[in-house]
């Protein structure tokens, strides 16, 4: 019994040798650097500012802050809309006056067209306060406001 822990133990120290012995080897082959394979400060950066998810949150939220400051200008702007419509009427209502001759009272197709346009004439600084949170929120001055 005593023979055969030797020999288990001695299988167990040699199989323990060769394993670092080969993480080693390849630990040193991957110390070898290439020259052709080196990155240059522009590259690396752009690596990271493109692969690093706190940079891409950190952007997305420039972008949201930059559309609240167009939201906020919309103000500014006026509301434009236009409607069409169409109705056909039948039977169409006729009216039939003795001596006075036979009267149709609306035409069988009825087309409807309207433009309308909402401006702000003034809305006591409602919207140049909204524009100024919202670029004070975005931690930018801008004087387009």
């Amino acid at each position: 019994m005593n023979h055969k822990n030797i020999i288990f133990w001695f299988l167990c120290i040699s199989f323990i040798g060769l394993e670092f012995h080969s993480t080693a080897q390849t630990q040193q082959e991957g110390a070898q650097l290439n020259v052709n394979d080196s990155l240059t400060l522009p590259q690396i950066l752009k690596q990271v500012l493109g692969s690093y998810p706190s940079i891409a949150r950190a952007q997305e939220a420039i972008q949201a802050a930059e559309g609240g400051i167009g939201l906020a200008k919309a103000g500014y702007y006026p509301n434009i809309s236009a409607d069409a419509g169409y109705t056909r009427i039948g039977p169409v209502p006729e009216l039939t006056i003795p001596n006075l001759g036979h009267f149709v009272m609306a035409p069988n197709d009825n087309y409807d067209a309207s433009i309308t346009v909402h401006e702000n004439i003034y809305d006591f600084d409602k919207t140049k306060t909204k524009c100024s949170i919202r670029t004070i929120e975005q931690g930018t001055i801008s004087e387009e406001c």
